[in-house]
């Protein structure tokens, strides 16, 4: 080597461009003249799957067939930069490098990575720029368990899409700004996580639990069938404008709205709303005083049926008061009085539809078993079925899911 380059300073410079040329070809890595090549063709295929869906995805409906072959031609793209990134109207792509033994997680949001240093970024031409909602996504450190990976690198792809079309199912269910996040590990199945992957989308909607989930797409098991959204293993939460999706794998994410019925209009909720108060208003008066009357009274009637017409009545005060009381409890913007208010409800509820199941087995008693029937402590065990059972019921929901009451 030393003898080509002293040959190469007392020649011409153009033998000095040479021996330089062929040095960089035999320092660089192996197969980096192919990088080029990789990298233009993962880009015109996310442009393609850009126009694709800006077309409204004419084909393959419901089958993100374009979105594999994508992932696949992601995976062959080799690059020395932090990561690899190209962005166009409607879909996002990110590859990244990570290392699994030093992998500490993490973090990837819309504001932040557009143009952070250390991109080999590419960006649509500005003229078809649209204003995108924000997203993110947080890896755990867990995505890579350290004794699982021997390799040395593995590649991380994230996509963002915004489309109604690529992912639909038989139900054309509607998604929350068309985003979809996806992600998968370079061949590895991520399931099970020990700590969750984070998903969050921002949104200038009214949404809670009932009208938004998050949820995770499951490809059809036949060729001709579609896949469907499903909400199994991830978990959702809601904060001021974010939803906020918390799932043990690693796939496309979106969120699921529930379209609801047609609102009322305000000129028809305020009478309802009136008529509402003031018929739970009276039945609950006129539950109390009956119950207050048969108390106060001195020659009480020993008869069952009594007895439990008066049970009966304690449970429909119980119902028409709490349900009363219920809005202007829930002003109070306290966590733990609306659980407790919507808990009450609950076994009021439920103790109004068992004692109605109490009066059926009594007028049974009375009308089939006429004779020769005698229950020892029969009242007693009837409020045992009548109060008891709610009760459990409500504890039991309480303490394997207290999230249901708010």
């Amino acid at each position: 080597m030393s003898y080509i380059w002293s040959i190469a300073r007392r020649d011409s410079p153009l033998w000095t461009g040479l021996f330089l040329y062929l040095a960089a070809l035999l320092l660089q890595p192996a197969g980096a003249q192919e990088w080029p090549r990789k990298r233009k063709e993962a880009k015109n295929m996310v442009a393609d799957t850009d126009d694709y869906m800006e077309k409204g995805c004419p084909a393959l409906r419901g089958k993100p067939v374009r979105l594999k072959q994508l992932q696949q031609k992601l995976l062959e793209v080799s690059f020395q930069e932090d990561n690899f990134t190209v962005i166009y109207r409607n879909i996002q792509t990110f590859v990244f490098n990570i290392k699994p033994q030093t992998f500490r997680g993490l973090n990837l949001s819309s504001n932040s990575i557009l143009f952070a240093p250390g991109n080999a970024s590419t960006l649509e031409s500005k003229s078809r720029e649209k204003k995108r909602t924000q997203h993110s996504m947080r890896f755990p450190a867990a995505l890579v368990p350290k004794g699982r990976s021997r390799a040395a690198e593995m590649k991380l792809i994230c996509v963002y899409l915004n489309t109604p079309c690529l992912f639909q199912d038989g139900k054309n269910s509607s998604l929350l700004n068309n985003d979809i996040l996806g992600a998968t590990l370079e061949n590895t199945s991520v399931t099970n996580l020990s700590e969750p992957v984070e998903i969050r989308f921002w949104h200038n909607k009214t949404l809670d639990n009932s009208s938004a989930t998050c949820v995770f797409w499951v490809e059809g098991t036949d060729n001709g069938s579609l896949g469907n959204w499903s909400s199994a293993g991830c978990r959702t939460s809601h904060e001021h404008k974010v939803v906020l999706c918390q799932c043990e794998h690693l796939t496309y994410f979106a969120v699921l709205l529930k379209i609801s019925s047609t609102p009322i209009a305000e000129a028809i909720l305020a009478p309802l709303t009136y008529i509402s108060m003031v018929g739970c208003s009276v039945s609950a008066a006129a539950s109390l005083f009956t119950v207050l009357h048969y108390l106060a009274s001195r020659k009480k009637s020993r008869d069952y049926t009594t007895k439990i017409h008066m049970n009966l009545l304690g449970a429909l005060f119980l119902l028409n008061g709490s349900f009363l009381l219920s809005e202007p409890l829930a002003a109070v913007r306290s966590t733990w009085l609306c659980k407790g208010t919507a808990a009450f409800l609950h076994y009021a509820l439920l103790c109004c539809l068992t004692w109605m199941a109490v009066e059926g087995f009594h007028l049974y008693l009375l009308l089939i078993k006429v004779y020769n029937v005698y229950i020892r402590r029969y009242v007693l065990k009837l409020c045992a079925v009548g109060w008891g059972l709610p009760a459990l019921a409500v504890v039991s929901t309480l303490i394997i899911k207290e999230e249901a009451y708010g």
